[in-house]
């Protein structure tokens, strides 16, 4: 009798392996923003003094070993591109984004806010 291979032992087509990758992708879209919602909540309700952690940043370091730029980034897109802005749900006009474009996008959104409110101060002050 032979033994039970786990589903990721079996032979697999070309097919089969891509969308098992394009669905894994997809989902680290999806838990990229809801991390950005969970460590917001962590940030805003200093929740990390619960752990005796100084601030926030030690706390990201000492259980993710990550900086405080990572921590950033996760909150600035969970800020601008998720549902309502502030949940754990990527807004579904995203869903086909990879990560890095997020990250990018987030921070554009910002750039082109900042350009249309110094074009729209120029306009009234002329």
């Amino acid at each position: 009798m032979g033994e039970i291979k786990q589903w990721y032992e079996r032979d697999f087509t070309l097919e089969q392996a891509m969308r098992c990758i394009d669905e894994n992708l997809k989902a680290s879209v999806r838990n990229f923003v809801a991390v950005g919602f969970y460590l917001k909540s962590i940030r805003d309700q200093k929740l990390y003094q619960d752990d005796d952690c100084q601030n926030f940043e030690e706390f990201v370091r000492k259980h993710y070993d990550r900086d405080k730029g990572w921590a950033s980034r996760c909150i600035k897109v969970n800020d601008q591109l998720s549902k309502d802005g502030n949940s754990p749900v990527l807004a579904d006009e995203y869903k086909d984004y990879k990560v890095s474009q997020l990250v990018e996008l987030a921070y554009l959104t910002d750039a082109v806010s900042y350009t249309h409110l110094r074009a729209h101060e120029t306009t009234l002050h002329l």
